[in-house]
């Protein structure tokens, strides 16, 4: 009597256990939502990009390690879910980051990089989240320690460099530049460009010059219309930009040309726009250029 009064007991505590077994089970699965994606955006109450920082030091040829290098990038989330943050590449390196927003409001993102990069100089990236898209720049360093990065300008390199820095420590630069003469009625006018190996910046320098001869030398003012500069990043968005609008004074200067050989060194600085239309600064602007 004892053991059968036993059997029906243990019988009712087993189906008990595996009845609130399978619910809790079920009640995980549906809480994972895993196909949903968060919402959110990344920008502040004004409409500009919320604050990002680039943490850590980048060289070209070394792969940054992602504990002590990388991108805190604020989203404000609107609805929870999944995400999936990826930049563009840039000089062989790009961030990323995924993973699940369990809070609405700022939420903070690591970036890690993928990659390395292939020369030192400064990169614009862009990057998205919902619908919006924010920015960051990042500085590689010269791994050889020498500061010369991927050249130095129209000092000893030879024709097709061009460089400019935005500040000190920090110069772009590229080897492939190439200008092109036109004349043409009373429309003069010499067009050099160049990008850097990478493909992130793509430079752009205009001079409308007063004769249908390349002069020696000379000095051509933005602000009064008579040079146009152009920075561009790989998808052809804006880095700077200067011509005969408020707040530019940048100079190009033609320093030497070779009518012989054709080769055509010249200068830049002062200020420009930016990203956004905010005031920048150029210095150390050169160009060692083949005219055709």
């Amino acid at each position: 009597m004892r053991f059968t009064s036993v059997v029906p007991v243990f019988l009712v505590v087993s189906v008990i256990f595996i009845i609130y077994s399978c619910q809790k089970e079920y009640s995980l699965g549906t809480a994972a939502v895993s196909t949903t994606s968060a919402t959110g955006t990344l920008f502040d109450s004004s409409g500009n990009c919320m604050v990002n920082s680039v943490v850590g030091t980048y060289y070209n040829g070394i792969t940054p390690g992602s504990d002590t290098a990388f991108v805190k990038v604020n989203v404000n989330v609107k609805t929870v879910g999944r995400y999936a943050i990826t930049s563009n590449t840039q000089n062989g390196l790009y961030f990323a980051d995924s993973g699940y927003f369990y809070h609405i409001g700022i939420n903070t993102v690591r970036l890690k990089p993928v990659g390395a990069a292939y020369t030192p100089g400064t990169s614009f990236y862009t990057f998205g989240f919902d619908s919006g898209a924010c920015f960051f720049n990042v500085h590689v360093k010269d791994s050889t320690g020498t500061g010369l990065g991927h050249g130095t300008g129209t000092a000893g390199v030879g024709a097709g460099t061009w460089q400019y820095s935005r500040k000190t420590g920090d110069t772009t630069r590229g080897r492939n530049a190439t200008a092109t003469f036109v004349s043409s009625g009373s429309i003069n006018a010499l067009s050099i460009t160049g990008s850097n190996p990478t493909g992130d910046s793509v430079l752009s320098i205009i001079i409308s010059l007063p004769s249908s001869t390349i002069p020696s030398t000379g000095t051509y003012s933005a602000s009064s219309g008579d040079a146009i500069l152009q920075v561009r990043d790989a998808f052809g968005a804006s880095i700077y930009s200067a011509g005969a609008i408020a707040g530019v004074t940048l100079t190009v200067n033609i320093t030497s040309y070779n009518a012989a050989t054709k080769e055509l060194t010249g200068t830049f600085s002062g200020n420009v726009k930016g990203v956004g239309g905010v005031a920048a600064t150029l210095s150390a602007g050169k160009f060692d250029v083949v005219v055709k």
